[in-house]
């Protein structure tokens, strides 16, 4: 509706619509609260592309200790947050030569046992979660950071090791808290690692051939349905792209050349 006034410079009337608008409003005031928002929806994309420029920032300091390696550290959460789209506490139990291992320059084996995922008890014991794929960039990122970075916090392999070197990983609530700040910092809005899941399924759903059936893969959801309910937003995001087509067009100020 606001946008709409805009575009019709305040003439737009709608007995109908103000009813809506109203009723959406009292149904807010008695509605819980929220746990997902749309201005977390930033593009999986560009978080990834974050994590890179994260990467840029650490080799370019002066000094190559334990803070260049952090910034390092938090450039890798963020892309591999990205590019394996995980939960928290899954993220922590990467390590390498144990559940993440380099193969050759390219490509980054992903092992991880089934009580990293979340998954029925029953299900834990025998099932995991076994995926290799190809990502020169990251793997390039993975290689540079074992070698120079990663000795700079402790002589572990925990791939998200503490700043204040206590031993093993950061721990999944730290994950969360340490995303949220840096995109808070970098996008204007909180993204705790947990909602990385959101913006790959959403972008998945846009831009794979398979659509939600892609995001549900990517998410290793039983049912589709359940990406779709709490993960899919894509549809959302279409039409908000589509109405700000409308509005640009509608505030564009258009005149022909008279000679």
């Amino acid at each position: 509706m606001a946008g709409l006034m805009v575009a019709t410079e305040g003439q737009y009337q709608s007995d109908a619509c103000s009813f809506v608008v109203a009723d959406w409003r009292e149904r807010a005031k008695h509605a819980p609260s929220s746990t997902k928002t749309g201005n977390q929806l930033v593009g999986a994309s560009t978080i990834y592309a974050f994590g890179f420029r994260l990467f840029d920032e650490a080799r370019s300091r002066q000094v190559r200790g334990v803070s260049a390696a952090m910034v390092f550290r938090n450039g890798l959460i963020l892309a591999i947050g990205a590019a394996l789209p995980e939960r928290a506490r899954a993220l922590t139990w990467l390590e390498f030569d144990r559940t993440v291992t380099l193969v050759g320059r390219n490509h980054i084996h992903v092992e991880l046992p089934g009580e990293a995922l979340k998954y029925p008890e029953a299900r834990k014991s025998s099932e995991g979660y076994d995926v290799l794929f190809e990502n020169p960039g990251l793997a390039a990122a993975l290689h540079e950071y074992r070698a120079i970075y990663r000795p700079l916090f402790n002589d572990g392999l925990h791939l998200f090791p503490s700043f204040h070197g206590k031993p093993g990983s950061v721990q999944s609530c730290q994950l969360g808290q340490l995303t949220g700040n840096l995109t808070e910092n970098e996008f204007g809005v909180r993204i705790p690692i947990h909602r990385l899941r959101d913006n790959v399924a959403t972008e998945a759903a846009e831009d794979l051939v398979g659509g939600a059936c892609g995001s549900k893969t990517l998410l290793r959801h039983v049912d589709e349905r359940t990406t779709r309910r709490h993960y899919d937003h894509s549809e959302g995001l279409a039409a908000a792209s589509e109405f700000e087509d409308f509005i640009e067009s509608r505030t564009t100020v258009r005149a022909d050349l008279v000679l």
